[in-house]
């Protein structure tokens, strides 16, 4: 609600300012708005809402909001607050339920976690996999996670349970702890 009580309102702008966490690139967006009436508004009040278009999609990070009102006087008022834009939903997680692995003649096959995968998403992020035997024997541990199964001799003619897990965030290479 913006309260004017001399003249009237002759520009609304908003600028948004923040870092994306993901890359520590600067992201600046700027744009304008305009006056709107509203449900209940008291018309003998000089009064109005003050409405600002979207911005895009916003990586994650804090972001420092203003929006700025200009008078027909050339007065100008600010209002500065801080928005957090944060990925609260976890990745969709879909497996395959069966995958065949065939052994190498060095009686080892090494499969990638993603091979795994059958359409796992995230609304906001690109997908990462880790997966891991779900018990130990002498081919691989199931301590931590990895980018690739490891099957030997020692699973010839067993089903093997694997746990795959998906991340919306990059993971590094290499194993990964349970957490």
């Amino acid at each position: 609600i913006i309260t004017e009580n001399c003249s009237n309102i002759t520009e609304l702008t908003y600028r948004v300012v923040g870092n994306d966490i993901s890359t520590g690139n600067l992201v600046i967006y700027e744009g304008s708005g305009y006056l709107s009436d509203f449900p209940g508004n008291n018309h003998w009040n000089p009064d109005t809402m003050g409405v600002f278009n979207f911005t895009p999609c916003l990586p994650l990070g804090e972001y420092a909001v203003t929006y700025t009102a200009i008078d027909g006087c050339g007065n100008i008022s600010n209002c500065t607050f801080t928005m957090t834009v944060e990925d609260q939903i976890p990745p969709v997680s879909v497996c395959d339920e069966h995958t065949q692995v065939a052994l190498g003649g060095d009686g080892m096959a090494f499969v990638n976690a993603s091979t795994f995968d059958d359409g796992s998403y995230d609304v906001c992020n690109d997908v990462y996999f880790k997966a891991r035997r779900m018990e130990s024997n002498n081919c691989q541990t199931n301590s931590q996670f990895h980018d690739q199964v490891k099957f030997c001799c020692d699973d010839i003619n067993q089903t093997i349970q694997v746990v795959f897990r998906v991340y919306d965030i990059p993971v590094p290479n290499g194993s990964v702890s349970e957490s």
